[in-house]
């Protein structure tokens, strides 16, 4: 059987063949690799009843390997003037996210995790749920005024809303970036 037939079961996409760029599914042999490594990860002195927790519970243990295994494809990035709790005019940041090329990264009302956070507001990150997240990929014009869409955490929903760029942007107002997270 050829590897792009082989079964396509499994949590990590164990026999799938691999895709090209990143986010693509491993091999077989390269799951089976990884495994080992994880194994001998494993510190050897770990508590035998910590140990029997992660087999009884392994829906956290999932969780926890998917976390550490599989960084997000998004960051939230804070302007340096943010960091030190100051303030910064939209403008100024449109114009650092632009002079640095991380404007190329801002996400947007069609990015995928944005897409999906708004179908299913239950995957929303509980560390967004107390910012206003800036999608600086999303800025229109509405009556000579430049907005910007952001995201905010209502009740049990994700709400899109619209910022003017001449409003004051604080420490809880970071932009959504595409990660810039490689090997």
């Amino acid at each position: 059987m050829a590897e792009s037939e082989v079964s396509q079961k499994g949590e990590f996409g164990m026999g799938r063949k691999k895709k090209e760029g990143r986010g693509g599914l491993m091999g077989i042999d390269q799951f089976s690799e990884l495994m080992s490594a994880v194994a001998r990860g494993l510190p050897r002195d770990m508590d035998p009843d910590v140990a029997q927790g992660w087999i009884t519970n392994q829906g956290s243990l999932t969780r926890t390997l998917r976390e550490a295994l599989m960084p997000p494809d998004y960051e939230l990035y804070f302007h340096p003037t943010q960091e030190g709790g100051g303030v910064i005019d939209g403008f100024e940041l449109f114009r650092h996210l632009d002079q640095t090329g991380m404007i190329k990264r801002a996400s947007s009302l069609e990015s995928p995790e944005v897409k999906g956070w708004l179908d299913n507001p239950t995957t929303y990150p509980d560390e967004f749920k107390d910012k206003v997240v800036s999608l600086w990929g999303s800025v229109r014009e509405s009556g000579g005024r430049r907005r910007v869409a952001y995201l905010v955490w209502y009740g049990d929903r994700v709400l899109v809303l619209w910022r003017w760029l001449g409003d004051d942007w604080r420490r809880d107002c970071p932009a959504l970036l595409a990660s810039s997270f490689d090997f």
